[in-house]
């Protein structure tokens, strides 16, 4: 939905103390200054004076404007010739000392569209009617061209944010030339749809906004035009419409040769207008119609919605006159368009705002961070936006509605398994987790055990392991007794295992035999037999036996058995 940038579109005069005014309000009227003609009048180009209070303007401008495209070959030139060289620098240090808003007149397709097609830079606008022209070469540079002009547009929209600053809400009028290249008219044969152009326009907005994301945007008048063209634009993305043929009329009707108001176009669009005056064919000034200084008329377009002019090369001789045309109010509630934001979170989690609310100025960035609960996971936006991202911001240049998905995280079973000689146990503590969840698995030896390795799916010789539930999980370990003691009728068995060492001392003297035995006694594994006398034996065990086994002692008389737990498989 469009909102009004205007809750009531009526104007009234209302003179008020005279006082110094500067940047451009939508609220009153406005009267801008090309800084290009002030400069050229005085001394041949833009960049011949170094000093913008040597200029014969107005003081105080509420905007200043220039025409950037034109004079590099590509952005990539305008970079490389830097803010203190390059004219656009000048005209933005220009703009900050002035304090008034600037106004860029974008010729950035038109200026690259000549370079790459081989045009001529003075003799190929579209009215200048020759036989190779931006609208007759639109079809073959459109094809091959539409990412460079995305490109394009946003280093421009770089170098204004660098040297004018990323919040500044600098006003970008749009290419002139837009109708031409979605229309058959002069020449053009290969004209793109009124929906190609709108997302072109749409795409070329966003970039802009990607480095200036308070950019606002003006689209050209084609008086000639028909309704759909006005409607077919992205209305939700562009604040103002602007005149830039220097032929707009005081009068009710846009151009004197055009039957189109500006009542009309803003009973269209709900977009407040920015004409101009004191241009001719091909940018060069003209006389000033005095009739756009005169306060009761001024007042009648802005009862059709006009709130500014662009005057070509105004001296300061009128600097009293736009004294009184700021004194030209909006009667009734005035205010920058505000968008409405509304955020829904699905069932499973929540959402934040920063900065809180739901209603915004239009341009206002708006950072939104989805938190899932437990057991949940996020899935991704809808609705104004898409994406996965938790955290996203979005920029309010319409209503907008957000939802923000999630869905059951998956849960996984761990079944642990304990065994003879220690325990294991889990943090967090549970047999069922929700997927991605980390587990610490520790391994407690008993007293007389030691780990010996992690089976089902961890591995390492080390006490702590750390599982990632991503299906259900069987854990168990391996316990190797260290040291066996086993006393029975006062004799004393000491018996200690480390990797493949046995050790055995014993309180008994005399001829020892050792082996050992399975469980179901049916192997035995001779080790040897010993003349004791108190001393420690130790066996070097080769090649270690297999599964649950015994260690039989037998001397004279007597045989102690002791159990050796389950040798490594």
């Amino acid at each position: 939905m469009i909102r009004n940038v205007y809750s009531r579109v009526v104007f009234a005069i209302l003179f008020v103390a005279t006082a110094a005014f500067s940047a451009f309000d939508p609220c009153r009227f406005n009267v801008g200054v090309d800084l290009k003609q002030a400069s050229t009048k005085k001394c041949g180009y833009l960049s011949c004076t170094k000093d913008v209070t040597s200029l014969d303007i107005p003081s105080s401008p509420d905007f200043v404007a220039e025409y950037v495209g034109v004079n590099y070959a590509s952005p990539t030139q305008l970079l490389a010739c830097g803010a203190s060289s390059a004219q656009e620098g000048l005209f933005l240090k220009w703009a900050k000392q002035l304090n008034s808003t600037p106004l860029w007149y974008t010729y950035i397709i038109a200026g690259d569209m000549k370079f790459t097609q081989g045009l001529d830079p003075q003799k190929s606008d579209c009215n200048q009617g020759g036989s190779k022209t931006i609208c007759t070469e639109w079809g073959a540079y459109f094809s091959a061209h539409r990412a460079d002009i995305i490109n394009n547009y946003k280093s421009y929209a770089e170098f204004a944010a660098s040297n004018f600053g990323t919040d500044a809400k600098m006003i970008w009028a749009l290419e002139p030339d837009f109708y031409q290249y979605a229309s058959g008219q002069n020449g053009n044969s290969r004209p793109i749809s009124f929906n190609d152009a709108s997302k072109l326009i749409s795409d070329i907005i966003d970039a802009i906004k990607s480095a200036m994301p308070n950019a606002q945007i003006a689209m050209d008048i084609s008086a000639w035009a028909p309704d759909n063209w006005f409607t077919s634009m992205p209305l939700d993305k562009i604040d103002y419409f602007h005149a830039s043929g220097g032929t707009s009329q005081p009068g009710s009707n846009i151009q004197s040769a055009n039957p189109l108001s500006w009542s009309h176009l803003y009973s269209l669009t709900r977009k407040p207008m920015i004409a101009d005056d004191g241009y001719g064919v091909g940018g060069g000034a003209t006389s000033i119609n005095q009739n756009w200084f005169n306060t009761g008329n001024v007042q009648s377009r802005m009862n059709d919605g006009v709130i500014g002019i662009m005057e070509a090369s105004p001296s300061s001789s009128l600097t009293s006159s736009i004294t009184s045309l700021h004194a030209l109010k909006v009667s009734g509630t005035c205010a920058a368009a505000k968008f409405t934001l509304s955020v829904t979170a699905g069932n499973g989690g929540s959402v934040s705002v920063n900065p809180t609310g739901t209603s915004f100025d239009a341009g206002a960035t708006v950072k939104l961070k989805a938190t899932p609960q437990a057991g949940y996971k996020f899935t991704g936006w809808t609705g104004g936006v898409t994406g996965t991202k938790d955290t996203i911001t979005v920029v309010m240049n319409a209503n907008m509605t957000i939802t923000a998905g999630f869905a059951t995280l998956p849960k996984y079973n761990l079944t642990i398994n304990q065994s003879t000689g220690g325990t294991i146990s889990a943090n967090p503590a549970g047999s069922s987790f929700d997927s991605g969840t980390s587990v610490k698995l520790t391994a407690t030896a008993q007293s007389g055990f030691s780990l010996s390795s992690w089976t089902s799916g961890v591995t390492g010789t080390k006490d702590t392991a750390t599982l990632v539930m991503n299906s259900n999980k069987t854990v168990s370990a391996t316990f190797t007794p260290s040291i066996a003691v086993l006393a029975r009728s006062g004799n004393l068995f000491k018996v200690d295992l480390r990797g493949n060492q046995l050790s055995v001392a014993l309180d008994r003297q005399g001829l020892v035999e050792f082996s050992f035995v399975s469980l179901d006694g049916k192997s035995i594994q001779r080790l040897g037999s010993i003349d004791m006398q108190g001393q420690e034996q130790i066996f070097g065990l080769g090649n270690r036996p297999v599964g649950l086994q015994y260690l039989r002692m037998r001397g004279e008389g007597w045989e102690r058995i002791v159990p050796m737990a389950a040798f490594a498989r």
